[in-house]
């Protein structure tokens, strides 16, 4: 199975100049609104505390351009001082003298995956408690009656044993007589030969 972080972008307008009157107060509660929202969403997603990164950065121009340079939050007192070093990185120069608009703060939340995501899909009761019900199957020319049991209805470690039917919204899975279907975390279907 293929698994890549969950990453959530989420960002805030921001009014003022770099280094004037309340643009620290205003970059302190930008960073506190966008915090809580990334963290919810990746709450959202099962990503445990600890289990994730936040990537601050804060969009910022000359005064009358059009275009804004994002510009990585570390200090904020010298976010001033990174526009200009960053800015003359990118277009080979700098105005030092110029004020600095700050536009937009950004926040990337990135949940790491890798045994630091709740499993979203805990322990239900036995499938054996649930209805059931079966319709006729012809494997290699022989008659079966096959279980038929939604995918929905299985709970984590509830064992399917063959001949049964599967199915769910995008597809139908057959666990032929002889193997037994298991959902295991995060929901995956495993299906295995039963031991004889």
């Amino acid at each position: 199975m293929l698994h890549a972080d969950i990453r959530h972008d989420v960002s805030l307008p921001l009014e003022g100049l770099a280094g004037g009157p309340g643009a620290a107060a205003m970059l302190a509660r930008a960073e506190g609104r966008l915090r809580a929202r990334g963290q919810a969403l990746l709450a959202d997603e099962s990503v445990v505390p600890g289990g994730h990164d936040c990537r601050l950065a804060v969009d910022m121009r000359y005064r009358g351009q059009a275009h804004a340079l994002p510009v990585p939050l570390g200090d904020p007192a010298a976010l001033a001082r990174d526009f200009h070093d960053r800015y003359r990185r990118q277009f080979g120069h700098a105005m030092p003298e110029a004020p600095v608009e700050l536009v937009q703060m950004r926040l990337a939340a990135v949940g790491r995956i890798g045994g630091r995501v709740c499993d979203p899909d805990p322990p239900a009761a036995a499938c054996a408690a649930r209805a059931d019900r079966r319709r006729p199957v012809s494997v290699a020319g022989r008659a079966h009656r096959a279980r038929i049991v939604h995918r929905d209805g299985i709970g984590r470690g509830d064992a399917v044993t063959g001949p049964a039917i599967i199915p769910e919204a995008g597809a139908t899975t057959f666990v032929p007589l002889g193997w037994t279907a298991r959902r295991e975390r995060f929901g995956a279907l495993v299906i295995r030969r039963t031991p004889a």
